[in-house]
């Protein structure tokens, strides 16, 4: 059992991020919606549940989806549009490893030559990203232990469906989070999110293989077959226990 599982734990969490409001900097005008955004500059158009995400204001939400439902491309252009709308805004991705990190850096760098902007990095951070206007989006692992975020806008954006985070380093830390994720067992924070009322001031959306039509049905079938298990959490994002 992890310790964000007791409920004294959760609670003095809960009670420990109340303390830190979100946070916003000075903000470019007339903002345009996320999806809005991302349609007409990126070339990327949001299914329904995608744009609710998307153009989500909420300080704290939590997306439980379907694998292959875009989490990580959703989240990096979330990144990028408080990055590009928010001068000078400290964006940190939370990835589930250092390889996940990579490739959720590479997705970040292709989105962000769309809008053409050159390759620029924080000296001896190789998945971060620099923008004309001073923002920056670093990519990590959870391995960190302190988010070392500064600027106007704080943002912590995490990519993966391992139930642990870097709990010390958020409590630190305040602005807005993030976090999208398909489930993975009955515990870890995540669970918490859905489960405990201590977190009922976050946002929650809930998505599920039946809110992509464009998913490959190849891909359906051969989960489908594999056991209700893997239908249950990978296809319909359900909190279950993995099988015996």
């Amino acid at each position: 059992m992890t310790a964000l599982q007791s409920p004294e734990s959760v609670a003095a969490f809960h009670a420990a991020l109340a303390h830190f409001p979100s946070t916003a900097g000075p903000v470019c005008p007339d903002v345009p919606a996320p999806s809005a955004w991302a349609a007409a500059e990126l070339q990327f158009i949001a299914e329904p549940k995608q744009t609710e995400a998307l153009d989500s204001a909420a300080p704290r939400l939590a997306v439980r989806a379907a694998r292959q439902w875009g989490k990580s491309t959703l989240l990096a252009i979330k990144a990028l549009h408080t990055a590009v709308f928010h001068p000078g805004a400290s964006v940190l991705v939370l990835a589930l490893s250092a390889r996940n990190a990579a490739l959720f850096a590479f997705t970040l760098r292709r989105l962000a030559a769309r809008l053409g902007h050159a390759r620029r990095t924080i000296p001896g951070m190789p998945h971060s990203l620099v923008l004309p206007n001073g923002s920056t989006i670093r990519v990590e692992s959870r391995a960190i232990r302190s988010t070392g975020l500064t600027g106007p806008a704080t943002v912590i954006l995490v990519d993966g469906e391992d139930p642990a985070l870097p709990v010390p380093a958020l409590l630190r830390q305040g602005g807005t989070i993030w976090f999208f994720a398909t489930p993975n067992g009955e515990a870890g924070f995540f669970y918490d999110l859905w489960h405990n009322e201590a977190f009922n001031h976050w946002t929650r959306l809930h998505t599920t293989v039946d809110d992509v039509p464009t998913l490959d049905p190849a891909y359906i079938d051969e989960r489908t077959r594999l056991s209700p298990w893997y239908v249950h959490q990978d296809l319909y994002a359900g909190f279950v226990p993995p099988p015996v």
